[in-house]
């Protein structure tokens, strides 16, 4: 059966990993001609997908589960909707109440791990559980909780359109240095997060790498992310004496634009289920040097498309970035392979067939 009518659920529309999947699979499945409905608390994004003709509604996922689940059930039946796409924990039990009334299908996507309370709840119940790496499906399996018939890797997908290293990107991320402060022979690294907490994405490291070693005396970084840590990181950047290195650009909404401006995305966090600011980083060609945790190694391959060093190794980070500093023949390479690797392996419209062809069998057998 040829499913027409979609709802995404997902708590909010802010920037962020599971934000930017809904974002994406919305636009892309509006494209392919299916009837997309959104509901969320709302946000930035959710103001772009109005642009784009797809309706919104603004619905307290996280703030009342029961409230939420009736309006979702409005919702289903207002548009005959024939299957949900619940994305993070609250939207989970919110879309699995309302599915179990209105007696249709839902799926989940699983973008971290779930603690046993989760994995023991609604959750469980949802027609199919798409996991972001396979990193997290072998631990949903090692855990044995959930039913492993349930449970399938499909990869974020990359608009490697959007994503692409082109002339006007290039052109306005020269600019955008400027803007930064940042000449063109300075070397600099990026990190794209939530500042969640203090070192969760590996902010931290950074600063003690930028603060410790000689050769990494000269170089700067940017910090594209906000949370309610980042003063903290300030403070720590002045302690260390190197705040004038630091360029804290806050949430910015053009990151092609942002990614053509750095030259290495710096990914040293500590738990990674896929990696999405990696990837949107080598789909613009750029080298990522990072901890090989969770999902990344799936993502990343050392020596090809960046490179990759044992959790907590801010020696060996310092090093492989140094490599990359001062081989300009290696980051064109790496460059060349990172584009690659993205468009054979994670391009949003494999992703998204991947997606679609799964609700079609989920609704046909339902």
């Amino acid at each position: 059966m040829q499913v027409t009518n979609l709802l995404l659920v997902v708590p909010r529309l802010n920037i962020g990993g599971a934000e930017s999947y809904v974002f994406q699979l919305a636009k892309q499945l509006k494209a392919m001609d299916y009837n997309i409905y959104v509901a969320s608390w709302g946000g930035l994004l959710a103001n772009e997908l109005k642009n784009m003709g797809i309706t919104h509604y603004k619905v307290p996922i996280r703030l009342h589960k029961g409230l939420a689940s009736m309006m979702l059930e409005k919702i289903i039946h207002r548009h005959n909707i024939q299957l949900v796409h619940a994305n993070s924990e609250a939207a989970g039990q919110a879309t699995a109440l309302a599915c179990m009334r209105a007696n249709i299908p839902w799926v989940y996507t699983a973008h971290g791990r779930l603690n046993f309370m989760e994995q023991q709840s609604n959750i469980a119940q949802a027609q199919r559980i798409i996991c972001v790496s396979d990193y997290l499906r072998n631990r949903f399996l090692s855990e044995g909780y959930l039913d492993p018939q349930k449970l399938i890797t499909i990869y974020n997908g990359i608009d490697t359109a959007t994503y692409s290293p082109t002339p006007e990107n290039l052109s306005k991320g020269i600019h955008l240095r400027e803007k930064w402060g940042v000449t063109r022979s300075d070397f600099l690294l990026g990190i794209v997060s939530r500042v969640a907490r203090p070192n969760m994405k590996g902010h931290m490291d950074l600063l003690h790498l930028l603060a410790t070693y000689e050769n990494a005396k000269n170089w700067k970084l940017v910090i594209i992310g906000k949370g309610k840590y980042l003063p903290f990181l300030k403070y720590k950047a002045w302690r260390f004496g190197i705040y004038d290195r630091i360029i804290f650009a806050g949430h910015h909404t053009d990151m092609p634009v942002a990614l053509s401006a750095i030259d290495v995305m710096a990914f040293p966090s500590k738990l990674e289920t896929f990696g999405l600011a990696a990837a949107e980083a080598m789909s613009m060609g750029k080298p990522v040097v990072a901890y090989a945790v969770g999902g990344l190694p799936e993502v990343v391959d050392d020596g090809s498309t960046g490179f990759l060093v044992e959790k907590n190794g801010i020696k060996a980070l310092y090093e492989k970035l140094l490599l990359v500093c001062n081989d300009l023949t290696l980051q064109k390479r790496i460059s060349l392979n990172s584009r690659e690797k993205i468009i054979q392996n994670f391009s949003y419209s494999q992703t998204t067939d991947k997606i679609a062809d799964l609700y079609n069998a989920i609704v046909t057998n339902y």
